[in-house]
């Protein structure tokens, strides 16, 4: 059994329906949060870590003064899009409260 199922182009969109800010680029979705000052993005980058190592399932994190981008797909899956990249993002999304802008 495969690590996990791609997803179809319309579950994808429905799923990206209920995640304002995410968007998807090719095979993997994105979202790019505003973060000032520095150390916050820090705090944002340590608690979803945290979270991919419960779900065995990690973002790329591109950190820069003001921003972190968060880039998911599922490599074990031909790097497709699958229901365990919607569900990072959405522990991103809750993780980013009080942090993000």
């Amino acid at each position: 059994m495969p690590y996990a199922e791609p997803l179809t182009d319309q579950e994808i969109a429905d799923r990206l329906d209920q995640l304002p800010g995410w968007e998807r680029s090719e095979d993997s979705i994105t979202k790019t949060f505003k973060i000032k000052p520095y150390p916050r993005g820090l705090a944002l980058i340590a608690l979803v870590v945290a979270a991919e190592e419960k779900m065995d399932h990690h973002a790329d994190i591109e950190y820069r003064f003001g921003s972190v981008v968060f880039t998911i797909t599922t490599h074990a899956a031909n790097h497709q899009i699958t229901a365990k990249d919607l569900e990072l993002a959405e522990r991103i999304e809750k993780a980013s409260v009080g942090i993000a802008a």
